[in-house]
């Protein structure tokens, strides 16, 4: 069991937060190509999100687009 998020050493934010700063980024780079990774724990919310708030498609492997 990982216990890395029951650590008071790490201060993660909230996924509503850092949801709007990952979009926060990607408004003030527009022009940009961005590569976005994450591993397979439950970020494929945050891909749709990019794609809905920024009309734009998204690309993922076969193993991630099987897994939504």
């Amino acid at each position: 069991m990982d216990n890395t998020f029951a650590n008071p050493q790490y201060d993660f934010p909230a996924k509503s937060d850092a949801y709007k700063e990952l979009t926060s980024i990607v408004k003030s780079h527009q022009g940009y190509r961005f590569f976005i990774f994450m591993y397979n724990l439950g970020k494929e919310e945050a891909f749709l999100g990019i794609a809905n708030d920024f009309q734009t498609k998204i690309v993922v492997d076969e193993d991630r687009y099987r897994k939504v």
